[in-house]
């Protein structure tokens, strides 16, 4: 006697699409430099949107303070690094941080006003 045949499996149920974690966000923040104004204009509005922006920035801001605290005796003599006047800029930009009340916040506090409008 032969055993009954076996019913087709059923193809799988379809996956919810996975979310992007951290290092997608950040690939996207890294490529905005690549792109023309619209599309960073898009890229930061969505950016702005998405519901891991302030872990995000957060995480950046402790980042800077870690790098200008392990370098601030360092700089002493040198000028300010460019990227982290950059970094900075954009912190300020964003409404993320205030700038800072001695040193080489103002500078980078003067330097975000001489460009008015742009954010």
């Amino acid at each position: 006697m032969a055993a009954p045949p076996r019913p087709a499996p059923s193809p799988p149920a379809p996956r919810r699409q996975r979310r992007p974690d951290t290092s997608d966000v950040l690939q996207q923040i890294m490529a905005i430099t690549d792109q023309s104004l619209d599309e960073a204009q898009a890229r930061k509005h969505a950016l702005n949107c998405h519901r891991m922006k302030p872990a995000l920035f957060s995480v950046l801001c402790e980042i800077k303070e870690k790098t200008v605290v392990s370098i601030r005796g360092i700089q002493d003599e040198d000028p300010p690094d460019a990227q982290l006047l950059r970094l900075d800029n954009m912190l300020l930009a964003e409404g993320v941080c205030r700038p800072e009340k001695r040193g080489r916040g103002r500078a980078v506090a003067r330097a975000g006003t001489a460009t008015p409008g742009l954010s």
